[in-house]
């Protein structure tokens, strides 16, 4: 279906002109309505799962910027990241407040009642960035309405964003490319204070790429090795106490030392969905692939393609069955058994 502009911003809006969506329940989610011209940047909720759409917000005050990702605790109570600059709002979107925090806001990410801000004094949108620069982690819980630095990343970090995947309010796993383009990974567990630099990727030459929690001890992260043909080959690594140990869990047939079995499908995982330690969903640049097993074994999922977009794919899970799929502008598609994906709007032509 295409896309139509709406009379009013109570019409009813297509699922692929959403940049960002969280659900609360099996029925009832938000969403964040970007880049349109009739009535600004706005929040929208659904009812239905998906299907239908309104908004139920005034505007945002950045517009023209892409809004994700999205946490909201509750219907009323929530936070959005655009393009640096982080949003609050705590009426259900009616009205919007930046959250100044002296910096560049590269990444959220939230944990129990516990959300993380990672901010730097610089941003590398616009300048160029000096590595002495580094990230302060800022906290705030749901409930409260002060910000405070709970500590520094390593400078080794540099000046990118960082990969963030928060396993519990006091523990979490980054990883960025540091200086000399080397990545870079560190795990806390004490609530941001202080940080620890591991190597991740075994005999790989690492770009990681992707970083997700599995669970409150488990995460997993690609690597990328090098391959021929300009292919590079791509494993996934385990931790199960938090960060400080990995293995390798599917690596390439001739990359590593030894080679094992049960590879990445694909040259790359552009994003990782974890419905459950065990149940992992990958979208690739055009195609979707499917793990029951933590990530041992791949399948395809026949029918789904998103036509080269694949790389801004985002997940919303509500349980290891149920849980949804946001391309934007391509569409949004729905599990609801856990092993299968249907479309809630199909690609645009």
């Amino acid at each position: 279906p295409e896309v139509t502009v709406p009379t009013t911003c109570a019409d009813v809006i297509s699922p692929s002109a959403l940049s960002a969506v969280t659900f609360l329940n099996a029925t009832d989610g938000l969403g964040v309505w970007s880049r349109n011209t009739h009535c600004g940047d706005r929040l929208v909720s659904t009812k239905d799962a998906g299907k239908s759409w309104r908004v139920v917000g005034g505007e945002l005050p950045a517009p023209g910027s892409v809004f994700s990702p999205m946490i909201f605790p509750t219907p009323r109570v929530g936070w959005v990241l655009g393009n640096g600059a982080l949003f609050t709002t705590r009426d259900g979107g009616e009205t919007w407040s930046r959250v100044r925090l002296g910096g560049w806001v590269a990444a959220i990410s939230a944990s129990g009642l516990s959300l993380w801000a990672f901010v730097s004094p610089c941003n590398p949108a616009v300048n160029l960035c000096n590595y002495l620069l580094r990230y302060r982690v800022e906290a705030t819980t749901f409930n409260g309405t002060s910000w405070r630095e709970v500590g520094l990343l390593p400078a080794a970090i540099g000046a990118e964003a960082p990969l963030v995947a928060r396993l519990t309010p006091q523990s979490a796993v980054i990883a960025a490319s540091g200086e000399r383009g080397q990545a870079q990974v560190s795990f806390t567990s004490d609530g941001g204070a202080h940080w620890t630099s591991v190597h991740v990727c075994g005999s790989l030459e690492p770009t990681l790429d992707t970083v997700v929690a599995t669970g409150p001890r488990h995460v997993v992260v690609t690597c990328l090795g090098p391959g021929s043909a300009g292919v590079s080959p791509q494993a996934l690594f385990r931790s199960s106490d938090g960060g400080k140990t990995w293995q390798a869990v599917g690596v390439d047939a001739g990359v590593g030392t030894p080679p094992a079995k049960n590879p990445i499908p694909g040259a790359k995982a552009d994003a990782i969905g974890v419905a459950s330690d065990q149940r992992l969903w990958m979208a690739t640049t055009d195609v979707f692939y499917g793990s029951l097993d933590g990530g041992k074994s791949w399948f395809q999922l026949p029918g789904i393609s998103f036509e080269g977009g694949g790389s801004s794919a985002s997940f919303s899970f509500v349980s290891a069955r149920n849980g949804w799929m946001l391309v934007p502008i391509i569409g949004l598609w729905r599990t609801n058994d856990g092993k299968s994906w249907h479309a809630i709007s199909a690609p645009l032509p």
